[in-house]
């Protein structure tokens, strides 16, 4: 058989490998529907599973946070959530209003305990007035961490007047940002089950104003018994 044509016998049955035999990306099932994401190879030849905008709450412009609706069937987590409205706006940033949104790196390999994969929950920061989970990518994540059996879940909230604007009364007592995160934790710990994570084996960290949030969250009793 000429070599022109083997070559293409080759790339037909590929194709008819992959239309029939398609290759089946990671899913796990959240409270509100199931979620499809993709693999990561890492730096170390490690496989990790990697879930990106995925929903865990919505909110009407300065009330707080509530369930996402549900949804039938599987919903793409393969592409970063838009970010939340900052202060400064500029041309050709990427941000909605609906941006409640965490991010999940998977280790492929089974965990070292049967308690699970120890968790890590990152704050983004931004001042409090902008920033975004984008920002930080997948890579590291999935590269420092989830390579070395940890799980790793990023999270967005609001910021600037959206999340932090308050007139010092009952109709907007302002920290809705916080309230956001103090949402996702709660969902993350429901979460656990699904992708094998350690309900005792939580810590949430944050880089600048993310830290700041970490430490308010770690002596609000609104969030007492989650990390």
């Amino acid at each position: 058989m000429p070599r022109s044509r083997f070559r293409l016998v080759i790339i037909i049955f590929i194709i008819f490998i992959y239309m029939f035999f398609p290759i089946d990306n990671p899913k796990f099932k959240t409270p509100y529907g199931e979620v499809e994401g993709f693999y990561y190879n890492t730096d170390n030849g490690k496989r990790t599973q990697v879930f990106l905008g995925v929903p865990f709450a919505q909110a009407e412009r300065f009330e707080k946070p509530k369930p996402y609706p549900k949804w039938s069937g599987i919903r793409p987590a393969k592409e970063f959530s838009k970010g939340c409205v900052p202060i400064h706006l500029s041309l050709g940033t990427d941000i909605s209003e609906d941006c409640l949104y965490i991010n999940v790196i998977k280790p492929e390999e089974d965990p070292e305990t049967l308690l699970g994969y120890p968790v890590l929950v990152f704050i983004h920061g931004g001042g409090f007035i902008g920033g975004s989970s984008n920002k930080y990518g997948y890579e590291s994540f999935a590269d420092h961490f989830a390579s070395e059996r940890i799980l790793v879940i990023s999270v967005q909230y609001r910021t600037g007047f959206l999340g932090f604007l308050s007139t010092g009364e009952e109709n907007l007592p302002g920290n809705l940002g916080l309230w956001d995160l103090a949402f996702a934790l709660r969902f993350i710990r429901n979460l656990l089950p699904e992708l094998n994570g350690d309900p005792d084996y939580i810590t949430v960290f944050g880089q600048s104003a993310g830290s700041a949030a970490a430490h308010a969250l770690s002596i609000s009793p609104h969030t007492s018994g989650n990390f």
